[in-house]
């Protein structure tokens, strides 16, 4: 069985087709263009494709319920993360490329989610980048602070630092030592961004673990931006070298 429209007035084309043997529906979607603004009434849209043309930045996807939609983006528009009402990949704001695609939800309460997404060449929105290293030989005695990154440490961050080259948000960091800092000693680690401290920090301290992770923190970098892991050294710390270190690098653009 068909429902069949008449956009024209006067040529038909199948807008509902219901299988009766197998009791399913097929809708039959079009794709409509809407212009970007600080809302953009998804639920408004009487087609379940969207292609979004402009570049104004996105706030909201406007008001409904119970909703899906398949958004395409003519052009660079960034989008503003909410924590409630529109949830992000990687939970941050979003700048999309030409032809990138997001599949997103409305739940019973309003709130938008993007469930899924890919840019034009098949790459997903959201690309983490594993970054590891060694800090190398030299040693972070006792009562100091030195900053490192790979084959790299200094007594300035200006002297190790790395550009992050895309934005992107710094994750998981994990650090492995070779040794443990003592009874009622520590090592505190703690990724930099030009200077400045981050979130995303974790210590190994006392005679026991070697080992510390932050899975919990994160830090959005520019990418433009440097960065570089500070390590501070209690007074009566045991010596440190070859400093294991791993985060994960999540590209927002």
């Amino acid at each position: 069985m068909e429902l069949r429209a008449f956009p024209d007035g006067s040529t038909p084309i199948d807008a509902v087709r219901v299988d009766l043997s197998a009791g399913t529906v097929d809708f039959r979607q079009n794709e409509i263009a809407m212009a970007s603004a600080a809302t953009v009434d998804l639920g408004s849209s009487p087609a379940g494709r969207v292609v979004i043309t402009g570049s104004t930045a996105i706030l909201s996807f406007g008001p409904g319920k119970n909703l899906t939609r398949l958004v395409r983006f003519a052009n660079a528009v960034t989008l503003t993360h909410n924590a409630t009402s529109l949830i992000l990949p990687g939970g941050a704001n979003y700048t999309t490329l030409l032809g990138d695609m997001m599949l997103v939800t409305l739940d019973s309460a309003g709130n938008w989610r993007v469930r899924l997404g890919q840019h034009a060449d098949g790459r997903a929105l959201l690309t983490v980048v594993p970054v590891t290293g060694n800090s190398g030989p030299v040693s972070v005695t006792a009562g100091t602070v030195r900053y490192f990154t790979h084959g790299l440490l200094q007594t300035a961050a200006s002297l190790v630092y790395v550009g992050a080259g895309r934005r992107g948000r710094f994750r998981n960091l994990r650090v492995v030592s070779p040794g443990v800092p003592g009874t009622d000693q520590f090592w505190k680690f703690t990724l930099q961004n030009l200077f400045t401290d981050t979130a995303l920090t974790c210590t190994i301290s006392g005679a026991g673990s070697n080992q510390a992770q932050d899975l919990v923190n994160s830090a959005i970098f520019a990418a433009a931006d440097r960065w570089s892991i500070k390590v501070e050294a209690s007074a009566g710390a045991n010596p440190l070298t070859s400093i294991l270190f791993s985060l994960d690098f999540e590209v927002l653009d």
